[in-house]
């Protein structure tokens, strides 16, 4: 068995409540939020799009994902 690092990529959407006077100030608090504090406090929307693999760190070094697949299937 060995580790493989996989960097991922995928379609994130949702909602978020933020209590503000304007919708300037919202916009602003929006974003200063951190991508980790945005996911937890926000509804997170389903969809069909699989998650696109960009590389994987194995021990061979970084490998896209074609060239990870013909070595490691």
């Amino acid at each position: 068995m060995e580790d493989h690092t996989i960097t991922w990529r995928a379609e994130v959407c949702g909602d978020v409540k933020i209590a503000a006077e304007t919708a300037a100030e919202a916009k602003i608090l929006l974003a200063s939020m951190s991508r980790s504090d945005l996911l937890k406090l926000s509804n997170i929307w389903q969809h069909e799009k699989p998650v696109s693999i960009d590389t994987v760190d194995t021990t061979l070094g970084t490998l896209d994902q074609e060239t990870w697949e013909t070595i490691y299937e």
